[in-house]
């Protein structure tokens, strides 16, 4: 995924947590990482997987404070177009 790959690039990280969760027809997907935080979710990698999810009808959210990690979540609906069909 996208997002585990701009960790290994820019997080300076010791640990990542990836979770995906079917939450009744809702796909949860989150990486958080224990790294140097302040990502700036319009770069062109997070801005990129945004449109990504987008385009599915899903929405990205990123939270990131400085020293405290970075949080991405993607929430994607369970629709056929989510699906490809």
């Amino acid at each position: 995924m996208r997002a585990t790959q701009l960790v290994q690039v820019f997080a300076e990280v010791l640990g990542v947590t990836v979770e995906v969760r079917d939450e009744g027809g809702l796909i949860r997907l989150m990486v958080a990482d224990d790294g140097i935080g302040g990502a700036d979710p319009h770069a062109p990698g997070l801005r990129a997987l945004s449109d990504r999810v987008a385009v599915v009808g899903g929405r990205l959210s990123v939270t990131s404070s400085p020293l405290n990690g970075t949080r991405v979540t993607a929430e994607i609906p369970l629709t056929r177009q989510a699906l490809g069909e």
